[in-house]
């Protein structure tokens, strides 16, 4: 049986549209339709069920699917190490973050990346759903928060935390905020999160991880709600109100000031003070080692964000 055929049949339930893996390979859709109807007839069962409108695997494609998509997995596994053991990594690289990330911490790091490694592309796209990896190509995402999906394997990325900053221009006009509590009285912006428009809490920036006995929680005034970090750092720095943003965010605006962190002795959060971003990837079992080049690139590039406490 060729192997070849078997890929063509796990891009094509992965994919769920021949249009899409002949896209992918730049063959002819009818091409891929003729390697299916081969492995079909080798076979001797239908694994899809087609029509005009979808294409789903039968219940014996998908049985078949299950068994097979580890052992292509580990042939491509396989010959990759060997390459890769005989020559340079090389290739494309497709990663995925979230726009506020994407734009802040990784594009304007890019040209350096590809002056450090010429041999490899990165094809960036910047979304914040959270896209299928098998389905969709993606060699790595950048994620915070919970892994959802346990047939993906995540490592640590950095570990960052929050502050809480507003525009010169805000507090000439409203004045400086002298302690967390003052806050009920000035004017907030926030994410459309549970709990992130109503209350922020503050401790210690010394204080242990574990120990909330210094905790304190404020209720905020959220007279503004937006759904990206980007747009909630803009209207910030036009002296539109206070915002609770990470680190990695307002960096560089607090160290131009263009932004002022309020409370540069405090923890703050509204869910957790230390926010856990992880590289994502799809295999249990490999990482190419151009994969592993982006990230180990990431890092350190990334640092100065990383918790030192």
């Amino acid at each position: 049986m060729d192997i070849e055929n078997l890929k063509v049949f796990v891009d094509v339930v992965r994919q769920g549209s021949f249009s899409e893996v002949a896209r992918r390979r730049q063959v002819s859709p009818s091409s891929i339709s003729r390697t299916i109807s081969t492995l079909e007839q080798e076979l001797g069962v239908r694994l899809f069920q087609r029509s005009t409108r979808c294409l789903l695997p039968t219940e014996a494609g998908t049985n078949y699917f299950e068994r097979i998509e580890p052992l292509v997995e580990e042939l491509e596994s396989a010959s990759q190490t060997i390459q890769e053991q005989t020559q340079q990594a090389r290739g494309v690289v497709r990663l995925t973050a979230s726009p506020s990330f994407g734009i802040s911490c990784i594009a304007p790091r890019l040209a350096e990346f590809s002056e450090r490694h010429p041999e490899l592309s990165v094809e960036l796209t910047l979304s914040d759903k959270r896209v299928d990896l098998m389905a969709d190509g993606i060699d790595l995402a950048i994620r915070q928060g919970s892994l959802e999906d346990s047939s993906l394997v995540s490592t640590r990325f950095i570990t960052s935390g929050f502050r809480v900053c507003a525009s010169p221009t805000y507090l000439k006009a409203m004045g400086h905020p002298n302690t967390p509590e003052a806050l009920e009285q000035h004017r907030c912006m926030s994410f459309p999160f549970p709990g992130y428009q109503s209350t922020w809490r503050f401790k210690p920036m010394m204080a242990e991880r574990d120990d909330n006995t210094a905790m304190i929680t404020v209720p905020i005034n959220s007279h503004m709600v937006i759904n990206n970090g980007l747009a909630l750092k803009q209207c910030a720095i036009d002296g539109a109100g206070i915002v609770l943003l990470s680190d990695w965010l307002v960096a560089d605006a607090i160290a131009d000031g263009q932004l002022i962190n309020l409370f540069p002795d405090l923890q703050a959060t509204a869910s957790e003070f230390e926010a856990r971003m992880s590289f994502v990837y799809p295999s249990k079992s490999y990482v190419p080692e151009k994969v592993r080049i982006v990230m180990a690139f990431l890092r350190e590039a990334c640092n100065e964000y990383q918790l030192k406490n």
